[in-house]
């Protein structure tokens, strides 16, 4: 005879065990301690803000970004990387990297602040709160195109533990403004022992006076090749330094004036074939006044007036090339030397004794 086991339990009962068996098992792991999810650490929250607190930049005037890098957490970026690569227009670059909230300039070990030049690429360490301030110095050159733009980014440690990447990157854009014309060029006779005369002409291109400030506004240092023989110009006061192979100029430019300044030089006998490089520097002075904010977006920083040092620096550009003035000395040419009319006697019978002796041998 065959039993058939049956639960004890009734159905419906049966049913409420089931249903409630996830919620149990839920409670059981809500009483458990949170563990970390084994998929990663805490994401990040890394942003960067650049900018020079101006909308517009002048060439060859120094150019100041403050770069911020900061980590809203909750995780830590133990090597996240910072980079500002630099458009070429900016010269001479410099930077500076200060930190705060425990984050380091470096990793593993690395400095806690930092300094450097040209182009920013650095691995760092941003705990949570932490943050960076770089600050980027560098010249605008005068072949800076209509428009200054410099992106700066900054990547997390790993792919994906920084959900948010829309701040991760910051460009900053600038007009960019010319001041002067500042031209330059070379004619004479490019041969050893040759004179040479280099023209350079400034237009003061802005709406202000640029005032004669203590210290030359014009200086045209002489390249070893040349010796300096004399100068002027159409206004001003010339100065020349025979010494040190270089001629100044200094004097005041109202907005719409210019002036000409012409440099004769001689070159050296051992100069054949070599290629002669000059450039002139033009010292300005150019500072903030709003009332001259053409644009009207930003009335405390954009305007351009006079003041009262030089604290701006732009190199001449050649007529037809651009950049510095460049040459080859040529060749030299053998001169027939001039004789006197005893000389003339003298190399006449010269030749009648020649003909003699040539005539004799026949």
């Amino acid at each position: 005879m065959s039993h058939e086991i049956r639960s004890a339990v009734p159905p419906a009962l049966a049913v409420l065990t089931l249903l409630s068996a996830p919620v149990a098992a839920g409670r059981a792991a809500a009483s458990e301690p949170i563990r970390q999810a084994p998929i990663g650490k805490p994401a990040v929250n890394l942003s960067i803000a650049k900018s020079d607190g101006v909308t517009r930049a002048i060439v060859g005037r120094e150019v100041v970004y403050t770069l911020s890098v900061r980590n809203d957490g909750p995780g830590d970026a133990v090597g996240a990387r910072v980079l500002d690569p630099m458009p070429a227009e900016l010269l001479d670059v410099t930077w500076t990297c200060v930190p705060s909230g425990g984050a380091s300039c470096g990793v593993g070990g690395g400095p806690v602040s930092a300094v450097g030049f040209g182009p920013i690429d650095q691995a760092v360490e941003l705990p949570s709160g932490g943050s960076l301030l770089y600050t980027v110095r560098g010249l605008l050159s005068f072949e800076a195109g209509e428009t200054l733009v410099n992106t700066a980014t900054v990547e997390p440690p790993t792919p994906g533990s920084d959900p948010d990447l829309t701040d991760n990157l910051s460009t900053d854009i600038d007009q960019v403004i010319r001041p002067f014309t500042f031209l330059k060029w070379v004619e004479g006779e490019l041969r050893p022992g040759g004179t040479i005369l280099y023209t350079l002409t400034v237009v003061n291109d802005s709406l202000t006076l640029q005032p004669d400030n203590p210290g030359p506004e014009i200086v045209d240092p002489l390249p070893p090749e040349l010796s300096l023989l004399d100068a002027a110009a159409s206004s001003g006061a010339v100065t020349l330094d025979h010494a040190g192979n270089r001629v100044e100029w200094n004097g005041a430019l109202g907005p719409g004036e210019s002036v000409t300044l012409v440099i004769e030089a001689v070159l050296e006998p051992d100069t054949q074939g070599r290629e002669v490089v000059n450039q002139g520097r033009l010292h300005f002075s150019l500072v903030v006044d709003p009332s001259e904010d053409a644009l009207g977006d930003d009335p405390t920083q954009d305007g351009l007036a006079s003041g009262s040092i030089n604290d701006g620096l732009a190199l001449s550009q050649d007529l037809t090339t651009g950049g510095p003035t460049v040459f080859r000395v040529l060749a030299s040419v053998l001169a027939i030397p001039g004789l006197e009319a005893w000389g003339l006697l003298a190399l006449a019978a010269l030749l009648g004794l020649a003909a003699v002796a040539v005539l004799g041998r026949r």
